[in-house]
């Protein structure tokens, strides 16, 4: 069963992957690389940082790197992905029958 939910995953990520990441919200977002700073929105939201306070830590963060940011790196809950995209497929898949 383990490797079912491994495989899943795997899949969700190659399809995250293949995606063009433009606008990612908060939620779907586990960690934030600029440069050399690590930012673990996960942590940070199970300290009781809302997406508000999220907002204003990262802008600190890209306004103190000014234009040295190369590209930052996102790391994506991949779950979470799945796991709202199935949600809302099943509602779509409800309403066909």
């Amino acid at each position: 069963m383990q490797d079912i939910a491994l495989n899943r995953l795997k899949c969700w990520e190659e399809i995250i992957d293949a995606v063009d990441k433009d606008e990612i919200p908060l939620c779907f977002i586990n960690r934030i690389l600029i440069d050399a700073q690590e930012i673990d929105i996960l942590k940070l939201r199970r300290q009781g940082y809302n997406d508000d306070d999220l907002r204003t830590i990262l802008n600190e963060v890209i306004l103190e790197a000014g234009n040295a940011i190369e590209e930052p790196q996102v790391l994506i809950d991949v779950e979470n992905v799945a796991a709202t995209a199935q949600s809302h497929t099943n509602k779509i898949l409800n309403k066909i029958h």
